[in-house]
């Protein structure tokens, strides 16, 4: 075994799918406060990927993360955006190939403290949002 699992289950429209979410995940790890709105914008582009909450949180943890965690402890991090072809090269092998080093880093809690300690409170604040939005729309349907 090479401490890899292939997610072969990801085709070429679904890593596409994943490109705004990475890209508004990132925006957690610039070196500099999220506004609300940047917030309310993240858990809009949450929203619009249809993806579940926990399909959200591995992108979160595993996609994003590993990439761009780094940013907040540099010197001169980016504030504005990170390189988008940079960033979607990098999170698109880590959706495609999830190391066992990751898994188990991330599992034991110190790979998830080292790489969102600053962002889950953010995360949280996004996810409430989401859920919001979601609880909203279901009830608008459900009116008819």
């Amino acid at each position: 075994m090479n401490g890899s699992r292939s997610n072969r289950s990801l085709d070429d429209s679904d890593l596409e799918r994943r490109e705004p979410v990475w890209k508004a995940l990132s925006t957690l790890w610039l070196a500099r406060e999220p506004t609300p709105r940047d917030l309310a914008w993240i858990a809009g582009v949450l929203n619009d990927s249809g993806f579940a909450v926990a399909a959200l949180r591995d992108i979160y943890l595993y996609e994003v993360a590993p990439v761009v965690y780094r940013n907040l402890g540099a010197a001169f991090g980016e504030h504005d955006a990170f390189d988008e072809p940079r960033l979607y090269s990098r999170a698109k092998r880590r959706a495609e190939h999830r190391s066992a080093w990751l898994r188990l880093w991330v599992a034991s809690g110190l790979g998830r403290r080292r790489m969102t300690a600053t962002t889950d409170p953010y995360w949280n604040i996004v996810i409430g949002l989401l859920e919001r939005m979601r609880n909203r729309a279901r009830d608008a349907a459900a009116k008819g």
